[in-house]
């Protein structure tokens, strides 16, 4: 008996242990694959207003707002929100009016509203990069604001907006777990919780209130703290904490800080769904090891989902080229070597398709798949091992080829071309004429990726205005 009780008592504790530190290894598990899917959506969306502000009909209707400039620049905008997932795209002059916007034909167009109170048009009109998460004052949905100032001349004349819709995050959580992320002010503005939403960790002074009025940051919210108490802190990132008014449970949680946006993403495990495995522990030993298989292939099928995020984050699904975020953190390297070897050439192409939409309206969005998959195919076809063959969003692409000079690249870029047009795609009984437009540049020493891709998207530029259906490297 007292051997007996011994051996509870020493498996209680050993049980104890073990449950506290699966509860934090599991939080930074969850936390990690969290952390890799809010990167992956704001990577997915960073450079494009860098790159779209530069747009010469966006500089235009600032300088000349009448309705035919304006009407141009709401339908491309629609056009760039609707390809790259954007939730909204607008123009502002600096007074903060919105003079050009993607849904400006919807009842709730950002078109002639005033924004000049949210922070992120401040920041642009200052000459920063403007950042900002907050509940949409028009639209009443969240998003997450990014604000780049348009400037002619070296003079500034307006700000350039994207909003990203923050709606996918967080749909795929296992019910057992509590996902929180707060902005720099310690408010959630995005939880597993409903009942969290718009609530800050601590109380906020009256200067933090008052600035959040005035920008209408989260409209509606009485700003009442969570009820979140904190009981143990175990180091810099893991806690024990109490939740609740009523009756609360203790939970381990785990606190990351997202460097880009600012944001702390924190996750929430309930002890209680560990404590079976405390008595588990004292009062069936002969289970530790059914307890141990299970442990290994919940290991697995977590190395598994993480794997799978990781691959859906590297490789387009559809077309099987690379994604943006895997642009993002292999292209320097290869513009880093060029730097150093400048002699052995780096070349780009930027394609999109001809006319996609139109093949859309004809044909479906199916087969507008169809055509997406036979250009990728393509591509990937034409390309070498040390190439970078990447899906940049909607129906356009880019490929980055170190070891080739402009006049190579031009050449094989005509070969793609012709041979994407020559073969067609077959659909049932009838063929869909793809053809496709590719701006060509090479790289230049000392020059950014940014710059490098926006000479290389002038080029295409230049070829769809020629006529499509071309190759521009040197077009004027």
């Amino acid at each position: 008996m007292l051997l007996s009780l011994s051996g509870g008592g020493l498996g209680y504790f050993y049980g104890h242990s073990i449950s506290c530190n699966k509860a934090q290894y599991d939080a930074k598990e969850y936390a990690d694959a969290l952390e890799l899917e809010v990167v992956a959506l704001l990577n997915r969306f960073r450079l494009i207003p860098k790159v779209v502000k530069f747009h010469k009909g966006f500089v235009q209707s600032l300088n000349q707002p009448d309705a035919d400039n304006i009407q141009r620049t709401n339908i491309e905008l629609e056009r760039i929100a609707r390809q790259s997932g954007l939730a909204a795209a607008y123009i502002m002059d600096l007074q903060g009016n919105t003079i050009a916007a993607s849904n400006w034909n919807q009842t709730s167009s950002f078109v002639g509203k005033n924004y000049g109170i949210r922070p992120y048009f401040q920041q642009a009109k200052a000459g920063q990069t403007g950042h900002y998460v907050a509940i949409g004052i028009t639209s009443r949905k969240l998003g997450y604001y990014i604000a780049e100032p348009i400037s002619d001349n070296n003079h500034q004349i307006g700000v350039f907006v994207v909003k990203i819709a923050l709606s996918d995050l967080f749909r795929d959580l296992n019910n057992h777990i509590d996902v929180t992320l707060f902005d720099n002010d310690g408010i959630a503005f995005l939880s597993s919780r409903q009942e969290w939403l718009y609530r800050p960790l601590n109380s906020l002074s009256a200067e933090a209130l008052d600035r959040l009025k005035q920008a209408r940051k989260y409209e509606g919210s009485d700003f009442s703290p969570l009820p979140i108490y904190p009981v143990e802190e175990i180091s810099d990132i893991y806690r024990r904490v109490h939740i609740g008014d009523n009756n609360p449970q203790a939970y381990v949680s785990h606190r990351t800080r997202l460097a880009g946006p600012g944001w702390t993403l924190e996750t929430y495990l309930p002890l209680e769904t560990y404590r079976g495995s405390i008595f588990l522990y004292a009062l069936l030993g002969f289970l530790i090891v059914l307890s141990l298989g299970l442990l290994f292939y919940i290991m697995y099928v977590r190395e598994s989902y993480r794997a799978q995020k990781l691959a859906a984050a590297i490789r387009d699904p559809l077309t099987g080229t690379f994604t943006r975020l895997y642009m993002n953190e292999s292209v320097p390297a290869l513009l880093a070597t060029h730097e150093r070897h400048p002699e052995g050439g780096l070349s780009l192409f930027v394609l999109d398709i001809d006319n996609f939409k139109t093949i859309n309206d004809q044909h479906g969005h199916v087969i507008g798949d169809d055509v997406l998959r036979y250009v990728g195919e393509h591509l990937l076809h034409h390309v070498r091992a040390s190439d970078i063959t990447i899906r940049y969003g909607g129906d356009e692409f880019m490929m980055f080829m170190p070891g080739i000079g402009i006049e190579d690249a031009q050449v094989l870029a005509e070969r793609i071309r012709a041979n994407i047009t020559q073969q067609g795609l077959s659909v049932g009984d009838h063929m869909v004429n793809v053809t496709i437009s590719i701006g060509v540049a090479e790289h230049i020493h000392g020059e950014t990726i940014q710059e490098f891709m926006r000479r290389a998207d002038k080029q295409l530029y230049k070829a769809k205005e020629n006529g499509r259906n071309q190759v521009c490297a040197n077009c004027s």
